[in-house]
């Protein structure tokens, strides 16, 4: 089964916004966004593309979250949990008060990604769905034995994202899938 989740580009109406009434605009771009991928997409994630998460503060993030859920109509939503670590259980508790259940949490080697992790599990609702994304470049990739201890203990844990670049990490991924069959590894 193919399951396709598509970044959404953030409209640069929001880049000045730093909390309040929305720019004009906004919701309007957010929804031409979302009706363009609407046909093709399972999964829509705001602020979804390489780095560009990141560049957004809380306040931005979340109105990008807000405008979504008001336009997305059937279509699954995947957050992004992208602050510094003392920041995660907010984050998760944020997304889901706009009931997003699903979440995908950056790790890497900086900081313990461990905690990170279970952090978040913590503050998930029993049926929301946490992926672990290995992030481009910026750490190493999260251990195998690692990812196979949360596809093993945590029914929430659905798969990893990894964007690592390591043709030979992602082969030890794909293995891993073999051994839990219902996760999802994707690459990109």
């Amino acid at each position: 089964m193919i399951h396709l989740a598509v970044p959404l580009l953030t409209p640069g109406s929001l880049k000045e916004y730093t909390g309040g009434a929305v720019p004009e605009g906004f919701h309007l771009s957010v929804s031409r966004l979302i009706d363009h991928v609407r046909s093709s997409a399972d999964t829509i994630v705001p602020g979804g593309t390489t780095g560009e998460g990141h560049l957004l503060t809380m306040p931005q993030y979340t109105a990008l979250l807000e405008a979504v859920m008001k336009h997305r109509w059937e279509l699954n939503v995947r957050a992004w949990i992208l602050g510094r670590d003392d920041q995660v259980a907010e984050q998760v508790l944020k997304a889901q008060n706009l009931w997003i259940q699903e979440m995908m949490i950056g790790c890497g080697h900086t900081g313990d990604y461990e905690a990170r992790v279970a952090i978040a599990l913590e503050a998930l609702w029993p049926k929301g769905r946490l992926f672990l994304y290995n992030m481009p470049g910026w750490f190493d990739p999260l251990l195998i034995e690692f990812v196979a201890r949360c596809f093993r203990d945590d029914d929430r844990v659905v798969g990893i994202k990894d964007s690592s670049g390591k043709p030979e990490y992602f082969k030890q991924l794909l293995a891993l899938k073999g051994t839990f069959p219902n996760k999802i590894v994707s690459h990109g």
